[in-house]
């Protein structure tokens, strides 16, 4: 039991630095959220490592 309350803490936690991430670069920081939540490193290295949203021309 309390393996699963460390997954879930993780992946909140995952999900607030993606969405914070997110929302700096000008994406939405609800989609971001809950791809962290979900898919945890896999949507952080993405968010990371994406352009700012207006940077393309």
């Amino acid at each position: 039991m309390e393996i699963y309350i460390v997954i879930v803490i993780t992946s909140i936690l995952v999900g607030v630095v993606c969405a914070t991430i997110a929302k700096q670069k000008g994406r939405d920081p609800v989609k971001w959220f809950l791809s962290g939540a979900f898919l945890n490193v896999l949507a952080l290295s993405v968010v990371i490592f994406s352009e700012r949203k207006n940077a393309r021309k």
